[in-house]
């Protein structure tokens, strides 16, 4: 079963992208976090299952997206991993792609981010 990490400041959004994920492959295994330091307290939960995608806002609280992806590819190296954003920087964009993190920017139709991670699924 695959697992997949959404990160996003704000809960509503989380919310919206978990449901619309678990409509469209309810075998995955959702976790969710609306923090950086909620993010790092899942990563722990999901060691022993693994993670497969991780899909961060770039704000996360005081620490950002980008960190977060450098500690999952530091702890999950397989994992694969996009930034979701609509205030990162040309640099910001140019450091996740380094991370080899797809960019997706926001705002996005709910359909275009649901390719987007199945497609990281499928990878």
């Amino acid at each position: 079963m695959a697992t997949v990490l959404i990160v996003d400041d704000e809960s509503d959004l989380v919310a919206v992208l978990q449901e619309a994920l678990h409509a469209s492959r309810p075998e995955v295994h959702i976790e969710t976090a609306v923090s950086y330091d909620d993010a790092l307290t899942a990563l722990e939960r999901l060691a022993p299952r693994g993670l497969d995608v991780v899909v961060a806002d770039h704000r996360i609280g005081a620490r950002t997206g980008l960190e977060l992806l450098a500690v999952v590819r530091d702890r999950h190296p397989r994992a694969r991993g996009m930034l979701f954003t609509g205030q990162a920087t040309p640099e910001a964009e140019s450091e996740a792609r380094a991370l080899g993190a797809r960019v997706l920017w926001k705002p996005v139709e709910l359909a275009t981010w649901l390719r987007e991670v199945e497609a990281l699924l499928g990878a």
